[in-house]
């Protein structure tokens, strides 16, 4: 009883223990970004390292989806915590995502996410061993896929850009040619 007299309910109780989990979440986030400062490359591949670590280093699983699992209110009021806390790690990555140059930042921000919740459940389910354990590897060559993707694209229009400005400064020496022969 004597958690109960610093929380007016056990739901009171759930939701402090959320939002101190995402307190520890952000330190993680402000970790990422002083190790790697102007880097958002570095910064992503550095948040799947430390997403496997968290992963691999507590088998029970990710403190939101579990206790999303166990809730069977869609009103809950711990529901609304996990789901502003899950959006907003989504959106953060999206961010980075974008602040890399990668052209669909929300699509690979929502692979990543798959990926590392994928990764929880496999790991739960067959150990390290099993595909989760293979997280990092994967998440990796996904973000290399994207990456790739966003320079090739990028190319693609520097190299139209390049062409386009060619052919105008060839339009204009011709436009200029018989002005400049002789008579």
């Amino acid at each position: 009883m004597t958690l109960y007299r610093h929380f007016g309910s056990k739901d009171e109780l759930i939701i402090a223990c959320l939002r101190d989990f995402a307190s520890d979440i952000e330190g993680l986030w402000q970790s990422l970004e002083m190790s790697h400062p102007g880097d958002p490359m570095a910064q992503i591949y550095a948040w799947i390292r430390m997403a496997a670590e968290c992963t691999i280093g507590d088998l029970r699983g990710c403190d939101m989806a579990n206790v999303a699992v166990e809730l069977a209110e869609d009103d809950h009021p711990a529901r609304h915590v996990i789901e502003e806390f899950k959006t907003a790690q989504r959106n953060r990555l999206a961010d980075l995502c974008r602040s890399a140059g990668i052209e669909k930042a929300d699509q690979l921000a929502d692979t990543l996410c798959l990926l590392i919740e994928g990764a929880r459940v496999s790991i739960q389910s067959v150990g390290p061993e099993g595909p989760g354990g293979r997280y990092v590897s994967i998440a990796n060559a996904v973000v290399a896929a994207f990456a790739h993707e966003a320079r090739s694209h990028r190319d693609q229009r520097e190299t139209v850009a390049a062409n386009q400005a060619h052919e105008s400064a060839r339009s204009a020496q011709r436009v200029r040619e018989p002005e400049d022969a002789p008579a």
